[in-house]
Formats: C-alpha cells, structure tokens, sequence
C-alpha cells in the first residue's frame, strides 16, 4: 500500500443475502461514529461480484453504487470495490483480462478509487490453457494481479486476497507453501495481501505469527478478520466484543477489516469495540509507547484495551439503538420518541414461555440455598415480571448468548456448566438440598431468557428484532426445554410426551439433515467447555453390538427408565414391542 495509513473497518464478505443499500449507508455512519475509515464491498452472494463477475451493472445498480461510494467519501471512509473472478476465470485469456479492466473502469467512472481482486475459496485446478502458460496457480495469479495494478495505475489501496489466506490452507507448511512463497516474491511490493490469521476463524492473531507470515509474503498483511464471521453456521451469532488481537500487533499489518454476521443490526457490539481498539492504537502511537510483546499487560502505555471496559461502553451505546423507531425493511423514520414507561410500553406483550403438561411451577423441595453452595444467578429482577423496557443488563445477557465463536459469555457458560452438573449428578439415594438448589437457579435464568425473549418483541426497532428473533426464540425454547429435563428427573421421570417417550416432536432435536450428518461425525467433545472437576462420572463404557445375551437385560432396563408405573398399561397396548416379543421366546 502506497498510503501508511492504517485501514480499520468492514469487509461485507460473508455467504448470504448482502446488505442493503441503507444498511450500508447505516454502517458508514457507523464507522463515522466509531471511528472506523475502510469498507471493503465484497459480498459473495452479489452475483456480479462473483458468479457472474463479467457482467456489468445496469444503470440503475451503478447509481447505487455511485451513491454508496460518493457518501463514503463524505463520512472520511476509504470504499474499497473488490472483484472475484476466480470461480470460473482463465488466467492466460486476453478476453477474460479485458473483461476484468471493463467492469474495474466501469467502477472507476463513478468514482471509486480503492481496488480489491479477491481468489478465496476457490478450486487450485488450472485449465490445460492456463497449465500451458503458467508454471503454477500462483504464478497465474501474480501475473494477472499486477497487470490489473499497472492498469489502475498503481493505486493507493489493492489488495489481493490470496487462495491460501491462513495457515491451516499452507501445505505442507507456512513456512514451505510454494503458493505463499511465489505470491510474496511475485505481487508487486505495494500491493496488500489479505490474510486470515492461523485459522480462517482465530481465536487469536499473535505478534509471532504475523513475522511469519510477513517474512513469507515480504510485506505486512492486512487482517481479513472472521471473528464475528457466522455465515458458516446458520445456528449461530457472533455478537461479542473483538478480542484477542493485542494492540501491539498494528505495527505488523497494513490494516484490521472485521467480516462479521450476516445479520446487520447484529453488529453493534464487535464494530463499536473494534473502533474503540483502534482508537487506543492512535492515542498509544502518538505516544510512541509499543513494545513487541503479544501481551497488553506488559505495554508501558497509559492506555490498554480492557475487554470488560470497552464491551460495557459499547452495552451502554447500543441500548438506545433498540428503541428507534426501524421497520422491518429497514427504513428509519425520524420521530420523537416518548422514552416515558407510558410511551415505551405497549398495550400488551404475548407471553412466550412454553407450557407443557411435564412443567411444574415449582420443586417438590425448595430449600434454602446454602452460602456453600456453588451456585451463579445472573442479576435481573425474578420477581417483576411486568417489567417491558430493556436494561444494560438485558443486552449483556442477550450478547452472552451468542458471543463468540470459541467461548460463550461468561455467565452463560456457567449457566451451562450448572446445566451439566445437574444432568449428570442426580442421585436419590443422596441427600437432594444441594441439587435442587442448584436446579431453582437454572430455572431462575431460563425464565430471564424468557422474559428477555418477551422485552425483544415489543421493541420499536422491528429490523433488529427481526434479525436477532430467530435466534433468541431457538435458543430460549432449548433452555426451556433443558429446564422441563430437570423437572422430569426431579419427578420420578413421570411419563413424559417429551422425554423418553419414543414420538417426540421435531423441534426436540435441532438440525434436520445436517444435525443427523453431523451427529455421525467424530468432531470431538465438550472439552474446552467442561473442565474435568464438573464430571462427577469417572466410568470408562466401551460401546459393542447387542447380542441375544443382551434382550432380558435391556427389557428390563428400558421398562424401567422409560414406563416407571405405566408399564401393565402399556403393555398391554402395545403387546407387538420388541422387547416383549424378544422376552416370550
């Protein structure tokens, strides 16, 4: 890059439907506001961006875009137009590199200054053409990258985006990739290379990886960051504060472009926390106060980035958002907002808890929870349940939820740690005081889920809830449905429509398809979740096929965890089980 500045902002580079022309003008007020300077316009589900990459955009597509880039240039914000041809391009056709300078002129002649060719996720396999021409597939992209380069006259901002774009992709190594190698002594010098970090989703991008992979590529990279990322999983929201990038780091890299969730609304948290990182990176430059160490506790700076610090500034911003009066197709309308308990309430709010005929209002033994007692209860108000206006303690519980990536928000992954004790150290013939405290607590925090899930529905802000609703409804529904678990088992595992029953209904096991395929999969256990100390369970089972030996036993063992008392009744309905007929030869 041409330029020194530092390039901090938003890639919108996720799979899915892109943004829309407000919500990106939304983000640059945003990033005005946080102090954010680059977005980068490389959404892959725009089909001209990628699938249809040689078409060019229709009058009325190139005037949005126009407007977008004219009204980056007025909030101070560098728009980067990316391209990626790399689905179906061949590399040695001059009618393909002709077609790649028309669509980049075509952007050029509405104003966008700031280039990015992009060669992610896509097939090494070269056509026998572009094998005639080329040594390898990076020798292929070297040459038509730095052609597009010379063509924009060498702009200030192009970067590339390499097809190995972490070290995981790096075969046989980072340090051995003849890819990587080739990219790094072929691409011209003051072209930016993206890259991903150890991962393409990492947990953490350290001082020592960035030196090597510098020294690699004989440049400093520009982070294409997926820390928020969740377009890989449909389950899952990414809305915790950014973290695990020492400020230290900025003076290994051109620039820190987060690529976070689909979900517009959903990115307050990691954009409002990333712009207050940068800003401690320009306040600590000024002060020339950087050493090269990975930890921020050992910077000699009189500012650090304090995880708790900056998550509760960004709670307290974000709060008011969730109060503006936004439509659905996120059209903001400008009125005064009654912010008085009468003008924020509305008339009525529908109850979502689930009730089902294995709930109980209460424990058959509720004692009195004992200071000992390893217990967590989040801090909202059990009691005032008509209570409708969020709090910053609402939207903190609401982020914990869906957090990040390789952690969930402290509390809740005590939350569900408490969950795993109590599922696994159930014991009638020991005294339950202990136990059934523990479970009130559970219950306490699945009705707060709840009761959040209720405050999110009467907001005035529909495009938020809209966006987050699908995703608290399915997360408080399985809480729910964890909390009538522990009823069950509380209540001699009674007869249940839910549990045990054998005609569960389909919204007891999430996934469908992919659940079952992955279900089948050894993707590894709760193992940086659950510490070994919670597992009371120290037996080894070692699984085998059932054998004739097995059917008495395995009678016997189903009649009693499944039927409890019922079991003459059901037997005589169903007389044609397996079980009975395997017992009566």
């Amino acid at each position: 890059m041409k330029t020194n500045d530092f390039l901090c902002g938003v890639i919108e580079g996720y799979y899915g439907r892109p943004w829309s022309f407000n919500q990106r003008k939304a983000l640059f007020e945003y990033c005005l506001r946080f102090g954010l300077n680059t977005y980068v316009y490389a959404p892959k589900d725009d089909a001209k961006h990628r699938s249809r990459w040689r078409d060019l955009y229709t009058n009325e597509e190139s005037n949005e875009l126009a407007q977008l880039i004219h009204t980056a240039k007025q909030f101070g914000i560098n728009f980067v137009y990316a391209l990626s041809p790399g689905l179906d391009i061949t590399y040695s056709s001059e009618k393909d590199l002709t077609t790649l300078k028309q669509k980049f002129h075509q952007l050029s002649n509405i104003g966008c200054e700031h280039w990015a060719l992009l060669f992610d996720d896509i097939e090494s396999e070269m056509s026998q053409q572009d094998k005639e021409n080329f040594p390898s597939f990076a020798h292929a992209h070297v040459a038509i990258t730095n052609q597009l380069y010379d063509y924009l006259n060498k702009p200030n901002i192009f970067i590339f985006c390499p097809t190995v774009y972490c070290s995981r992709m790096a075969k046989p190594s980072l340090e051995k990739s003849s890819y990587l190698q080739t990219i790094g002594n072929g691409l011209h010098t003051d072209i930016d290379i993206f890259w991903t970090g150890p991962k393409v989703v990492s947990r953490r991008i350290t001082m020592s990886h960035l030196l090597s992979i510098n020294n690699i590529l004989k440049r400093r990279v520009t982070i294409w960051d997926n820390l928020n990322a969740n377009d890989y999983d449909q389950r899952r929201l990414c809305m915790g504060p950014f973290s695990g990038r020492s400020l230290n780091i900025s003076r290994r890299i051109c620039g820190m472009l987060l690529n976070p969730n689909c979900e517009f609304e959903l990115n307050f948290i990691p954009l409002h926390t990333l712009g207050q990182w940068f800003q401690l990176i320009k306040i600590n430059e000024k002060q020339d106060q950087f050493d090269d160490d990975d930890d921020d506790n050992n910077i000699e700076t009189s500012e650090i980035y304090q995880i708790d610090k900056v998550f509760h500034k960004s709670l307290i911003d974000w709060l008011p958002e969730f109060n503006k009066i936004k439509s659905a197709n996120d059209s903001q309308h400008i009125v005064k907002i009654d912010n008085s308990p009468q003008g924020m309430s509305p008339k009525s709010v529908t109850s979502l808890l689930i009730n089902d005929e294995d709930s109980q209002e209460s424990i058959n033994e509720n004692p009195t929870c004992s200071s000992s007692s390893k217990t967590h209860i989040m801090e909202c108000d059990h009691n005032n349940t008509n209570n409708i206006y969020l709090t910053i303690d609402d939207i903190r519980l609401l982020v914990e939820l869906f957090y990040l990536p390789y952690q969930h928000g402290p509390n809740i992954q005590q939350v569900f740690i408490d969950f795993y004790w109590l599922r696994f150290n159930y014991n009638q013939d020991q005294n339950l005081n202990d136990w059934r405290c523990r479970a009130s607590v559970f219950h306490d925090n699945a009705k707060d889920i709840s009761r959040l899930l209720q405050k999110l529905v009467a907001i005035h802000n529909r495009a938020l809830l809209y966006d987050v609703y699908n995703y608290i409804n399915d997360i408080n529904s399985t809480i729910n449905l964890c909390s009538k678990y522990l009823y069950w088992i509380d209540n001699n595992q009674r007869r249940s429509s839910v549990f045990m029953s054998g005609d569960e209904e389909p919204w007891s096991k999430r996934g469908g398809l992919a659940g079952d395929f992955l279900n089948l999969l050894p993707l590894g256990d709760f193992q940086s979740l659950i510490k070994s100390e919670f597992n009371s369970l120290s037996n080894i089972f070692i699984i085998r096929p059932i054998t004739s030996n097995d059917h008495a036993s395995m009678y016997a063992l189903c009649t009693t965890i499944c039927y409890q008392d019922d079991i003459d009744d059901l037997l005589n309905q169903h007389s044609q089980i397996l079980a009975d007929n395997k017992n009566s030869k």
